[in-house]
């Protein structure tokens, strides 16, 4: 029973990781805010530490996008880097660079465990 759980939890998170992936990708965070709590709180009640977690990371990336969007940009003449998915800066964490954003190593630690299981 415990395997099928996992099996359906493993496919449930694919396939939200998918939808949410593409909403960001068109500027839709509200739908990721609003799937990533609801995932929160179904993986919360069912004690999958790694979903859950992964969840909130989607939700802050739709969070810090959307504040992006609405708050002024201060001009400060220097841009500070950040983790695409936490909001980590140097020198606290340490950035690594894909395609389209930053990664931290906290972060890649936290989606590595999901993968893993």
């Amino acid at each position: 029973m415990a395997e099928t759980t996992d099996l359906l939890s493993n496919r449930l998170f694919e396939n939200l990781t998918t939808s949410w992936e593409i909403a960001l990708r068109e500027n839709r965070q509200r739908e990721v805010i609003l799937g990533g709590i609801a995932a929160y709180c179904y993986f919360h009640e069912s004690k999958q530490l790694n979903f859950e977690t992964a969840s909130l990371i989607y939700v802050r990336q739709a969070i810090d996008e959307l504040l992006q969007a609405i708050l002024p940009q201060q001009q400060t003449g220097k841009t500070s880097r950040r983790c695409s998915f936490c909001g980590g800066t140097e020198p606290k964490v340490r950035l690594a660079a894909g395609a389209n954003g930053l990664i931290c190593d906290s972060c890649v630690r936290t989606l590595g465990e999901v993968f893993r299981q």
